[in-house]
């Protein structure tokens, strides 16, 4: 359960809403979820080769998973999530920036896809991402930036800095 939780607060559904606002074309929107969702069914598959090809064990790049969490989950409690600048492109050119840079193919999410296919295994983190970027459309499919997005992101950054020392503590273990 930890793991759909990890990546379901990587993902950040509503941080994903309050960065880019209501999408001028959803499809673009959609076909940016999908590409990240691959992305993540690719980080989940190469893991373990990753993790080999850095010399690193699963108990370490979970820990080391958890800190990058943490510091996200920080700043989403400390400021919320903030805004995307509209670069001036339209359609199908937000679907690079700002869609999967920065605000859906990010750092963190990366980190737990790997540290979780290592540890849980391809399909979970295919069926977490999946359910996690879902949400992330629905809620930006919401016209409006309101209080309870801004509450609703600090509140899940709050959970991703408890799930995040979650990770650590149980790579500690581990090791």
């Amino acid at each position: 359960m930890r793991a759909w939780f990890a990546i379901l607060t990587a993902v950040n559904p509503l941080a994903v809403a309050a960065a880019i606002g209501p999408p001028k074309r959803t499809v673009v929107l959609a076909v940016a979820a999908i590409l990240t969702w691959a992305l993540a069914f690719v980080g989940a598959v190469a893991s373990r080769p990753v993790l080999d090809a850095l010399d690193v064990t699963p108990e370490t790049f979970r820990i080391a998973a958890g800190i990058v969490l943490v510091i996200v989950g920080v700043r989403w409690v400390a400021i919320s999530a903030g805004r995307v600048a509209d670069g001036g492109a339209e359609g199908w050119g937000q679907l690079l920036v700002p869609y999967l840079v920065p605000v859906l193919v990010t750092p963190h999410l990366a980190m737990v896809s790997i540290s979780t296919g290592a540890d849980e295994g391809v399909i979970v983190v295919t069926a977490a991402a999946g359910v996690s970027l879902a949400l992330a459309l629905a809620a930006a499919a919401v016209r409006a930036r309101t209080v309870v997005v801004d509450a609703g992101v600090r509140l899940v950054g709050a959970v991703a800095i408890a799930v995040a020392l979650s990770l650590v503590v149980d790579g500690v273990r581990a090791i």
